[in-house]
C-alpha cells in the first residue's frame, strides 16, 4: 500500500514539475538593441516628423536618412567606461568644476547618449533637433546586467547607431537609441574605434572607454 502511495506521489510531482511554466529567455542586449534600431528607422518619415516639427531643413535631413539601409548590421561593438573614464569624461567636457556636480547630475549625465549629444552638437543644431526626434526607448528586464554599456550598430553607408542601456534596480534595463551623426564614422565605419587618426576630439572621447567587438 505504502509503496503504492509512493508511485502516485512521484507520479502527481512529475505531473506538477511539467505543467510549471518553464523560465522565459531573458532578452539579450543585443537583441533589444536591435529593436530600438527598427524603430528609429520607422521613425524616418516625413509625416511623424510634422508632429514635432515643421522647420523644412530637418524634414530634408529625414529624408536623406530615410535613403539609408539599416536592415543589417555590418559589425557592432561595445562600448564601457574605463577605470576612471567617467571622471575623465565629464572632466574633458566640462573641465575642473565637474568635480562640483552633484551626484544626481553626473548620474544624469554618465549615460552614454549624452556622449551622442556631443557628438551630434558638432553637426550643427538640426542635427541636434534632429536626435532628439529621431529617438527610440526599451524596458525590459535582464538580472544579469548590473553595470551600464552602450552598443554601436555600423551599417555600411550609412549613420550608426547607438543604444545605452542603463542597468536599475532589480535587473531593470532602460535602453535608449539615438543615431550618431559623425561622418567619420558613417565612412569609415567601426575601423574609426581601432585607428588612431582621424578627427582628434573623436579619437579623444574615445580613448576614455573600453572598446570589444561583439558581433
Amino acid at each position: 500500500m505504502k509503496k503504492n502511495a509512493l508511485i502516485v506521489l512521484c507520479l502527481m510531482l512529475m505531473i506538477t514539475a511539467g505543467c510549471r511554466e518553464k523560465p522565459k529567455d531573458r532578452p539579450t542586449l543585443y537583441d533589444k538593441g536591435l529593436s530600438c534600431v527598427t524603430t528609429l528607422s520607422k521613425e524616418l518619415d516625413e509625416k511623424y516628423i510634422e508632429y514635432f516639427s515643421s522647420y523644412e531643413a530637418i524634414t530634408e535631413l529625414v529624408k536623406e536618412f530615410a535613403k539609408q539601409d539599416y536592415t543589417e548590421p555590418e559589425s557592432v561593438y561595445e562600448l564601457t567606461y574605463s577605470d576612471g573614464g567617467l571622471k575623465q569624461f565629464l572632466t574633458v567636457v566640462i573641465g575642473e568644476s565637474a568635480k562640483e556636480i552633484p551626484d544626481a547630475v553626473r548620474d544624469r549625465m554618465k549615460g552614454f547618449s549624452y556622449l551622442v549629444n556631443i557628438i551630434n552638437a558638432r553637426k550643427g543644431s538640426d542635427y541636434l533637433a534632429v536626435s532628439s526626434i529621431l529617438a527610440a526607448e526599451e524596458l525590459f528586464v535582464n538580472e544579469a546586467v548590473t553595470k551600464d554599456v552602450a552598443y554601436i550598430y555600423f551599417y555600411k553607408d550609412a549613420y550608426p547607431v547607438m543604444v545605452s542601456f542603463h542597468a536599475g534596480e532589480d535587473g531593470a534595463i532602460h535602453a535608449v537609441g539615438n543615431y550618431i551623426f559623425s561622418d567619420e564614422m558613417k565612412e569609415r565605419g567601426a575601423d574609426v574605434l581601432a585607428g588612431t587618426d582621424g578627427e582628434a576630439e573623436l579619437q579623444m572621447f574615445l580613448q576614455l572607454f573600453e572598446i570589444s567587438q561583439i558581433r
